[in-house]
């Protein structure tokens, strides 16, 4: 999907949107996943 964005020269934002468990269950693995997501995107967008 980056791929496609950057080839057709897109230069807006990009939300992704992640649910979450009601009243914070599973915090951790939520944390977990953030930080995955963050690390994965600042790896893929250069």
């Amino acid at each position: 999907m980056l791929a496609g964005l950057d080839a057709i020269g897109y230069t807006g934002w990009l939300v992704i949107e992640q649910d979450a468990p009601a009243q914070g269950r599973d915090l951790d693995r939520i944390r977990a996943d953030q930080r995955a997501n963050r690390r994965w995107l600042s790896e893929a967008v250069r």
